[in-house]
């Protein structure tokens, strides 16, 4: 009898269905779990190990991060930077989605805990990274004892298709016209922007939405986009007073948002600007429209009469003696 109990239990092990299941529903799995989880995995079945190390996508964000504490003694430090490049020397195929966001964490105790990575650790990562596949990638790093400026390599990787930015300076590349060759959504948050005295119009192919979120110096981001659909200007803390960079994409986009705070006008600003037809523009949505003088709706008004077929106009408002209370 036991013999035979015996034999049922191997053959049912040999049954493993799970081993059995194509790479890319394993794949899908994995993308469902954090990193520490799925190592966990890896630990425990050599089939989800292979599966692990294959995974294409890597997010270091404020799950990931939190998992730390509960396994570390309250003074000891999270070495971010050697885990890091552990996850990336274990990839045997494409690295299609990395996350790096160590920002804005309401923990402070594990804000505090996390060591900031070197510039010289992020330009790395990012070289391997444009080399190995990337097309979804999202760095922001508000811990690091130096600015970090993003790498050339980025900016000029053909392969990436989504990039979010967020605190780092950015300059263009020199001698190059064309940048985030393959890009279609860009997206921007406590972004400064060098100056370019170049005076290039830089060429973004095939972008197609693009963001800023409080980015100072916003201006000296002055490109082409012939396939942009989407420009949102969300808030400033240095308003911008040439309005140059934004009438360059007004006659291609389909939908605007834009926040008034980024905005300083003036009347004489608003007389001497000219606005091309906007053929395209069919969506516009004017956000913080509470806070701001005759001016600005003067600008507004300018703006929509360039819209010939414009189909939504929304306006957010904000009641300031609300917020107060």
């Amino acid at each position: 009898m036991a013999s035979v109990c015996r034999r049922k239990t191997t053959s049912g092990a040999r049954n493993d269905f799970i081993s059995q299941l194509p790479a890319e529903l394993k794949e899908s799995i994995l993308g469902l779990l954090n990193i520490c989880e799925t190592a966990r995995m890896a630990v425990l079945s050599t089939c989800w190990k292979h599966a692990w190390y294959a995974h294409g996508q890597l997010v270091f964000d404020l799950d990931f991060f939190s998992y730390f504490p509960q396994y570390h003694s309250e003074d000891e430090p999270i070495d971010c930077t050697e885990i890091i490049n552990r996850c990336l020397m274990l990839r045997t195929g494409p690295v299609k989605k990395f996350t790096l966001v160590i920002s804005h964490f309401e923990d402070y105790n594990l804000h505090r805990k996390i060591l900031s990575p070197l510039s010289a650790d992020i330009d790395r990562w990012c070289l391997f990274l444009s080399r190995n596949g990337i097309e979804e990638l999202h760095i922001s790093i508000d811990i690091l004892k130096e600015t970090y400026t993003l790498h050339d390599c980025i900016v000029t990787c053909p392969t990436i298709k989504r990039l979010a930015l967020g605190a780092l300076d950015f300059g263009f590349p020199v001698n190059s016209q064309s940048v985030f060759p393959g890009v279609t959504s860009l997206a921007f948050d406590y972004v400064s922007f060098q100056p370019d005295l170049t005076g290039t119009v830089y060429s973004v192919p095939n972008l197609e939405n693009l963001s800023f979120d409080n980015c100072p110096r916003i201006q000296n981001f002055v490109i082409s986009a012939p396939k942009l659909k989407c420009l949102t200007t969300d808030r400033n803390f240095r308003r911008v007073t040439d309005f140059r960079w934004f009438v360059l994409h007004f006659a291609v986009i389909s939908t605007l948002h834009l926040h008034l705070d980024l905005l300083s006008v003036s009347p004489d600003a608003v007389a001497a600007q000219t606005f091309p037809n906007a053929t395209n523009l069919r969506v516009v949505v004017i956000h913080n429209a509470s806070f701001f003088g005759a001016e600005h709706f003067t600008f507004v008004i300018e703006l929509i009469q360039k819209c010939p077929k414009l189909c939504e106009l929304g306006i957010e408002t904000w009641d300031y003696t609300e917020m107060q209370r």
